[in-house]
């Protein structure tokens, strides 16, 4: 009689919302950690696990990953009636924990290495992306792209073109020992965006960048500019150098131009589509 008292009680402070879990405060527990045996998730043991966990073992399919691993109160791999039978032993304080333990801790994902290797350097680095380009060769499209200091030497790469809308993969294999591609099927009469993806081990992973070949884009022949980038910059004197860098964490380069022929020597900035940042005057005596 005193043990069924007991079990009243402690299935009454359940419903109540107080904690069947020694030391935990009812509605306390952390979000992200789970409890053997609380199948609902709210981070104290009551009633209602016991009802989730019969429901789910006729119905195993129901339950969550999470769900079927916390069910397993007696530590024996798997679902099983005595997980149920401990559970309302557990409730009614006949034991005072499970052979599973109080806190189930979810395994750490695999970590899968996708040919990307940590730069152990101390030199500071820009985050570039692929630096996707393609220009025309009148009957084709040579495509090229960056290969990154963090690529393991043996690498592949697939090749994408999209035209209209529709996306199609230009190579039957993965590419290795180059970072070219000359696509003999484009119209070059529409517009082709390209992009690359990595494939290491099988396993194929997107990468930043993507380029776009106006339709009817200037055929490149030695000596014309069709494989130039063209960007608009605003009227000043003669350029004397252009550095590149990444201004605006995009990873693409954008360019610092120097003009030394105006009154005084100037820096400009302009990212790589040609958008103007501003201006430095370096000041009197600047002219070289």
């Amino acid at each position: 009689m005193g043990i069924y008292r007991k079990g009243i009680a402690v299935l009454a402070a359940a419903v109540l919302g107080m904690s069947a879990f020694p030391g935990l405060p009812a509605g306390a527990a952390d979000a992200q950690t789970h409890y053997y045996g609380d199948l609902d998730g709210n981070g104290i043991l009551d009633i209602s696990d016991l009802a989730v966990m019969k429901r789910g073992y006729a119905a195993p399919d129901s339950l969550t990953e999470i769900q079927r691993a916390v069910f397993d109160t007696n530590a024996s791999g798997g679902m099983d009636a005595e997980d149920i039978l401990l559970l309302q032993k557990y409730l009614v304080r006949q034991i005072d924990g499970f052979p599973a333990g109080q806190v189930y801790t979810p395994p750490a994902p695999e970590s899968v290495y996708h040919g990307q290797k940590t730069l152990t350097s101390g030199r500071f680095v820009e985050k570039l992306d692929r630096g996707t380009y393609a220009v025309s060769a009148g009957n084709a499209v040579f495509v090229s792209w960056r290969l990154l200091a963090q690529d393991e030497p043996e690498i592949g790469f697939n090749v994408y073109r999209t035209t209209d809308g529709q996306t199609v993969q230009l190579n039957a294999q993965p590419l290795v020992g180059g970072t070219n591609f000359t696509d003999t099927t484009a119209d070059l009469s529409k517009d082709n965006t390209y992009y690359v993806t990595t494939v290491w081990d099988g396993m194929e992973m997107p990468t930043d960048g993507s380029f776009t070949l106006k339709a009817g884009a200037s055929v490149y022949t030695k000596g014309n500019n069709g494989a130039a980038q063209i960007i608009p910059i605003r009227e000043g004197g003669t350029i004397h150098f252009v550095w590149v860098g990444d201004f605006n964490g995009d990873g693409k380069y954008d360019y610092l131009v120097d003009r030394c022929t105006d009154e005084h020597q100037k820096l400009e900035a302009y990212l790589h589509d040609g958008t103007y940042l501003w201006t430095i005057d370096l000041g009197v005596n600047s002219e070289n």
